[in-house]
């Protein structure tokens, strides 16, 4: 089939790189108090305890999924690659998110803004616009092989 067009990731650590902590085995307190961590979910919700009852093994396994995930190199995709991350995020780090670089054999391209892991809810139209610029530069690399256009980011 064909190849996308493009790959954006925002807060995504290469999958190359193991996780930097382990936690969804941790007993539901403690797990609470690292997604407290994140600044992601409102305190309202936190403190709803059947919110949380439903939404905790949700959640959890969401976090199982990632930390488990095993890596399998099969060399870097021709595929552009763009990346953001926010400068205040402690669970992923700058180089961490640079990585990704090693996973393209395409363009790459890494925008850093103030923030922390949900840094993307604070400017969403800042996003939008770098999104559509940089499908706008892929489009036109692969337009004359593919007619592929960038539609939707006027």
């Amino acid at each position: 089939g064909a190849a996308p067009l493009h790959l954006f990731l925002s807060g995504a650590r290469a999958p190359q790189l193991p996780p930097l902590q382990v936690i969804h085995q941790l007993p539901d307190d403690q797990f609470l108090a690292k997604l407290r961590e994140y600044n992601g979910i409102p305190d309202e919700i936190l403190q709803n305890s059947e919110i949380i009852h439903m939404m905790l093994p949700v959640i959890r396994h969401d976090f199982q999924q990632f930390e488990e995930y095993g890596f399998q190199n099969s060399g870097p995709v021709p595929v552009p690659i763009s990346v953001f991350g926010g400068l205040q995020d402690s669970s992923t780090p700058v180089g961490d998110v640079l990585a990704w670089s090693s996973q393209t054999s395409s363009m790459f391209r890494s925008r850093f803004l103030e923030g922390d892991h949900f840094f993307p809810f604070a400017g969403p139209e800042r996003i939008a616009g770098f999104v559509c610029s940089d499908l706008e530069s892929s489009s036109e690399i692969s337009q004359s092989t593919a007619g592929i256009s960038a539609e939707g980011c006027d």
